[in-house]
C-alpha cells in the first residue's frame, strides 16, 4: 500500500469509551499520537491481517518454532521449505503483494518480515547486486528453513537464484540482476 506524504483527509468515527482510553495509555507510553497507533493499526490491517486471515496464518511464539525446527533434520526442513514456499507462501506472495521481480521481492520479504515478526531484513543494493540478510535469534536450524524458504521462492518468482550464506542466527541471500 502506497502512502504519499502530505495528502491526508479528516474522517470522525465512532468508538467505545475504553478503547479510546487504551489508545491514549497506549500513546503515552509509546511517546507517539493517537493518531499514529491509528494510521499503524490501519496499515496492518490493509497489508497483512486481511490477507493472512484468507490464507489460514496463524500466530506461533518464536520459542515454538525453533523447538519445532530443533527437533527436525535437515532433510526434513528442506521438504518442508520447499512445500511452504512453492504453495501458500508463492500464492500469498503473488496475491497480496503483486511481486513482479526482485525489487518487488525485496519489498515483500520486508513487509513479511514486519508483520510476521520473524526477524529483521536488511537488504543492499548495488546497482545490479543484492545482499538480503535476515536477524531472527532463533538458531541454526530455523537459519537453514529460512535460507531454503526464501531462496526457493525468490527463484520460483523471478527466476533468480541466491547465493545463501548460512550463520547462527542470520542467513544472507546474494543475488544478481541481470
Amino acid at each position: 500500500m502506497e502512502e504519499k506524504k502530505g495528502q491526508t483527509s479528516i474522517r470522525s468515527v465512532r468508538m467505545p469509551v475504553g478503547l479510546i482510553a487504551e489508545l491514549e495509555k497506549e500513546s503515552e507510553s509509546s511517546h507517539v499520537s493517537v493518531n499514529t497507533i491509528i494510521n499503524t493499526i490501519l496499515f496492518r490491517h490493509l497489508e497483512w491481517d486481511r490477507y493472512a486471515e484468507k490464507f489460514g496464518f496463524m500466530g506461533l511464539s518464536r520459542e515454538t518454532f525453533q523447538a519445532m525446527a530443533s527437533h527436525m533434520e535437515e532433510s526434513d526442513l528442506s521438504t518442508l521449505a520447499k512445500s511452504v514456499s512453492s504453495t501458500v507462501l508463492k500464492e500469498f506472495a503473488l496475491f497480496c503483494w503483486e511481486i513482479k521481480g526482485p525489487n518487488s521481492f525485496l519489498e515483500f520479504i520486508q513487509g513479511f518480515a514486519r508483520y510476521s515478526r520473524i526477524g529483521d531484513w536488511e537488504v543492499r543494493n548495488d546497482g545490479p547486486f543484492h545482499r538480503a540478510s535476515l536477524l531472527h535469534k532463533m538458531g541454526p536450524k530455523v537459519s537453514f528453513y529460512l535460507s531454503e524458504l526464501y531462496s526457493d521462492l525468490l527463484e520460483s518468482i523471478t527466476g533468480v537464484k541466491a547465493e545463501v550464506d548460512i550463520l547462527e542466527n542470520e542467513f544472507i541471500m546474494k543475488f544478481t540482476i541481470a
